[in-house]
């Protein structure tokens, strides 16, 4: 059917059906965008980020359980000694604790695989780590020393480095999150941008083919109808639509 022969009403519908179409696809577009970078900065902010502190915070109760036992070993009070087996105990349940947080919260394989080098450093630390212990409690402060300078000291290190490595890979998961957000906001520009200029462009001509369908045929009718006025009847007239301006110039 040409668009001639159909009602102004039903073209000028037509037009703003169209356009309105436009618009939705290029808004659902962007929701969708912005969506994907939601997603993006919500994994990065309350997932990804979160574990990095998660690790942070099993060092720094890690160099406390440290210093605690660098200080039973200098120190000759008995009430301070045990203040700072205390703190040891602490910081060992806060550990315990984190490391329990992080087991739900790590699902990636590599994730899991560096958590279970964590566990197992950890493991080695903490069998040593109640031998030191009960050496201090039983007043045997040089066996207690040779343990911590040797045994444990290599053990904390290896700790401390799967730790490391646990938490440079959970820095690289934020990392990757950072750039598929950015990648998400380029791409939602460029896409953005070129289907609003497609829904102008469409728009335009959608506007233009049907205001010269309507304005053409009204323009000779009124030129026709002039010259009828003036007193000439001898115009011919072609009918080529069968819309309302049509059924005039028919009349």
């Amino acid at each position: 059917m040409k668009i001639s022969n159909l009602k102004i009403g039903t073209r000028l519908s037509l037009g703003f059906v169209l356009i309105l179409t436009l618009m939705i696809i290029v808004a659902a577009f962007s929701i969708n965008r912005f969506l994907l970078m939601s997603e993006h900065i919500d994994k990065t902010v309350n997932d990804r980020y979160p574990k990095t502190v998660q690790v942070n915070h099993v060092e720094a109760e890690l160099n406390i359980i440290a210093r605690s036992m660098r200080n039973v070993l200098i120190m000759n009070d008995e009430q301070q000694i045990r203040k700072e087996l205390g703190r040891i105990d602490k910081s060992r349940k806060v550990i315990v604790e984190t490391l329990d947080q992080l087991d739900k919260s790590i699902t990636s394989e590599q994730g899991r695989e560096f958590l279970g080098k964590v566990t197992d450093a950890r493991s080695q630390y903490v069998g040593s780590q109640e031998r030191f212990m009960k050496l201090v409690e039983s007043n045997q402060k040089e066996e207690a020393k040779t343990l911590l300078l040797g045994e444990l000291r290599t053990q904390q290190l290896a700790y401390f480095s799967a730790l490391d490595k646990l938490l440079e890979y959970q820095g690289e998961l934020m990392h990757t999150s950072g750039k598929d957000a950015e990648a998400a906001a380029y791409t939602a520009r460029i896409m953005v941008f070129l289907l609003a200029s497609l829904a102008l462009l469409l728009g335009g001509l959608a506007a233009w083919s049907i205001t010269r369908s309507i304005t053409r045929p009204i323009n000779r009718a009124v030129k026709i109808a002039q010259t009828v006025a003036g007193g000439d009847l001898t115009s011919q007239i072609e009918v080529t639509s069968k819309d309302e301006t049509g059924q005039l110039l028919q009349a």
